[in-house]
C-alpha cells in the first residue's frame, strides 16, 4: 500500500510542476508574442500537466478498486466522471460553507462534469504519450487546444481538489521508495 501513495504522490507533484511550469510560459506568451520553439514548449508543459494527472488518476483507482480496474478504459472513463463530478459537488458545498478560499466561486461550478470530459481526458492522454499521429495531424481525439477550451476548467478543479490529499507538503519527511532510492545511484549518496 505504501509504493502506490508514494507513486501518487509522486504523480501529483510532477502534475503540480507541469502546471506551474504551464502557467509560467503562459503568461510569457501573453505578454509577447511566442517563438516556435515557447509554443512547442507550451504544448510540451500543458500535455505533460494532463499526462500526470491522468496517471495520477489511474494509481487512485488502483489504490481503491485494485489494478484489473485500473486497466479497462471504459471502468477508468466512468471513475474519472464519477470522481470529477464529485469534486465539484465537494467544492459547491465547501464554498457554501465557507470553508473555501475567497477567491473560489459557486457560479463557476454550477453545471455538471460534461460527460466527454473522461474520455477526452483519455484521449488527449495517450495522444500524447504515444507516437501518435492525431498529435500533430488529423485523428479522432480532440486535440490539446479543444481539450483546453472545453475541458481546462474540469482538469484544473480535480488537480485542485485532489491536491488538498496528495500534495506532498515536507518532501524531506516523506518516504518517497525507489523513487528517492534513484538519486542515491546517481550521486552515490
Amino acid at each position: 500500500m505504501g509504493a502506490i501513495r508514494a507513486v501518487m504522490a509522486h504523480e501529483y507533484r510532477r502534475c503540480h510542476q507541469s502546471l506551474e511550469a504551464f502557467h509560467v510560459r503562459a503568461r510569457e506568451g501573453m505578454r509577447r508574442r511566442p517563438s516556435k520553439e515557447r509554443r512547442i514548449e507550451l504544448f510540451e508543459l500543458y500535455s505533460s500537466f494532463l499526462h500526470h494527472l491522468y496517471e495520477f488518476m489511474l494509481a487512485a483507482i488502483e489504490l481503491r478498486h485494485g489494478p484489473k480496474k485500473a486497466r479497462d478504459h471504459k471502468k477508468v472513463d466512468g471513475f474519472l466522471a464519477d470522481e470529477a463530478e464529485k469534486v465539484r459537488k465537494n467544492r459547491l458545498d465547501r464554498i457554501a460553507r465557507g470553508d473555501a478560499p475567497r477567491w473560489m466561486k459557486a457560479s463557476a461550478h454550477q453545471q455538471p462534469i460534461p460527460a466527454s470530459f473522461a474520455e477526452a481526458l483519455r484521449e488527449v492522454r495517450n495522444c500524447v504519450a504515444h507516437a501518435r499521429v492525431d498529435r500533430a495531424g488529423t485523428g479522432k481525439a480532440p486535440s490539446l487546444a479543444e481539450f483546453y477550451r472545453h475541458h481546462h476548467a474540469h482538469a484544473l478543479l480535480l488537480f485542485e481538489e485532489e491536491g488538498w490529499t496528495w500534495h506532498v507538503r515536507d518532501v524531506e519527511a516523506f518516504d518517497w521508495g525507489r523513487i528517492e532510492e534513484f538519486a542515491e545511484a546517481v550521486i552515490g549518496r
